[in-house]
């Protein structure tokens, strides 16, 4: 069943199972203590589709794990091997880039060059894959203005990506200011 566009959220709360069709909080008490009264199994019910709406999951994935968890297959353990696999994957190309990075900045070096702040699309891309387009501060929803050199680039002249990560102008500015005062603190 796939939402419809302009679908509101109790359209939504109704397909995704926390309302029968008169509007009133299903029985789902799956992974709700025995002794828990009504309210707590119907906040608990809310919070959850609560939660299944703001990840944005299409009716085809929910569907999809429906059928999957219908079958008696884990699909907390489906999605957690999912997610450790993407995990290692783009540590993997982290490395490979790395790796990449550290060459052609050894090959500067070796000319006499200066080293490059020029990113590479690839660099940019994994960093994109790993945090998506928001700051890398936990908690932050805004969107990420900078790529902030975790290592200090001045010290390092390095572009690894491991040591790179996107932040809101805000974060990028507290990041700056943390590290002048530790320079500062240090000089004194």
């Amino acid at each position: 069943m796939k939402s419809l566009p302009g679908q509101n959220a109790e359209a939504q709360r109704r397909r995704l199972g926390g309302y029968d069709n008169n509007g009133t909080a299903d029985d789902n008490t799956e992974g709700v203590p025995a002794n828990a009264n009504n309210s707590n199994r119907n906040d608990n019910t809310t919070a959850n589709i609560n939660t299944l709406i703001e990840l944005g999951l299409s009716g085809e994935v929910i569907e999809k794990l429906k059928a999957l968890k219908g079958k008696g297959l884990d699909v907390n353990g489906i999605i957690l091997e999912s997610l450790e696999k993407r995990e290692e994957e783009l540590k993997e190309r982290k490395l490979k880039q790395s790796a990449k990075v550290g060459n052609c900045e050894l090959k500067r070096k070796a000319e006499g060059k200066k080293p490059s702040r020029y990113l590479a699309s690839e660099t940019k891309k994994i960093l994109k894959e790993e945090y998506g387009t928001k700051c890398s501060v936990p908690g932050c929803k805004r969107g990420a203005d900078h790529l902030h050199h975790t290592a200090r680039f001045a010290l390092t002249g390095s572009n690894d990506s491991r040591f790179l990560a996107p932040l809101c102008r805000e974060h990028h500015e507290i990041a700056h200011l943390i590290d002048r005062k530790v320079v500062n603190k240090k000089i004194s």
